[in-house]
């Protein structure tokens, strides 16, 4: 074979490769689904109703090894926290425990906005029937998350 069909079938194949592996893929859109139109409500009651305390709840039984009073305690936390959305506004993370050995210590930790929640938290948490005394451990400002990124790095 000559030099020059040597080189045209070199060439022709790898133009043959080239054009075989380059393609326009065309270009598709997405599809979605129409949201279901008999969707029925999970209750009856307005949104601000259903987290609302109601007076009809039956109040659940304390765990085994919790006083009745301790337990009547953290229902009576639970509910100021929960009825006073303001208390502790949000980025707020504030968690209250009551001490099972120190009856009547109410735990506060966690992380408040800021110095005056802090203390409208305490004042409050201070006022409830059955507590004796509030152990304020709180931080002033927003949670940040642990772990370190470098935003430099791709």
């Amino acid at each position: 074979m000559s030099m020059n069909a040597l080189r045209f079938l070199f060439c022709s194949g790898l133009l043959a490769s080239v054009a075989g592996c380059a393609h326009t893929q065309t270009e598709r859109t997405p599809v979605y689904r129409s949201l279901p139109t008999d969707v029925t409500p999970t209750s009856d009651q307005s949104a601000e109703r259903v987290y609302a305390a109601q007076e009809n709840a039956t109040p659940t039984a304390p765990p085994s090894g919790v006083a009745a009073e301790d337990w009547a305690l953290n229902d009576r936390l639970r509910t100021l926290f929960l009825d006073n959305k303001k208390l502790a506004p949000p980025p707020s993370e504030v968690t209250a425990v009551v001490d099972q050995k120190e009856h009547g210590v109410v735990h506060l930790s966690g992380h408040i906005l800021n110095t005056t929640a802090r203390r409208r938290v305490v004042v409050e948490v201070s006022k409830l029937p059955g507590v004796t005394r509030v152990d304020d451990q709180m931080i002033i400002g927003a949670h940040q998350p642990g772990g370190t990124a470098d935003l430099q790095k791709p």
